[in-house]
């Protein structure tokens, strides 16, 4: 039988390029208006499950928030992961 947990539906998803796109794509319809500006089409790195944009804005898909650490109340596990947000140095942006 096949362990469909949230955790093993999450994984699943990181490891297809379609649907880790569609989950990056969600999560940016997410950011503010100031944020969401000048982000563009953004490039999709697939191998890093990111998507950089042009401002350097960074969405970052993750497990869980702490992927470390066991699921719990603070650490919940959800079937799509998490999308974190971090801004790249003007030098790393290409």
């Amino acid at each position: 039988m096949e362990n469909n947990s949230p955790e093993q539906m999450a994984i699943k998803l990181s490891k297809d390029k379609t649907l880790l796109l569609k989950r990056l794509k969600e999560a940016k319809k997410c950011l503010s208006k100031s944020l969401a500006h000048g982000f563009g089409k953004g490039k999709y790195e697939f191998e890093n499950k990111r998507l950089i944009g042009d401002n350097g804005i960074v969405l970052q898909w993750y497990l869980r928030n702490n992927e470390n650490e066991p699921i719990g109340y603070n650490n919940q596990q959800t079937t799509i992961g998490c999308v974190g947000t971090y801004f790249l140095n003007k030098g790393e942006i290409k």
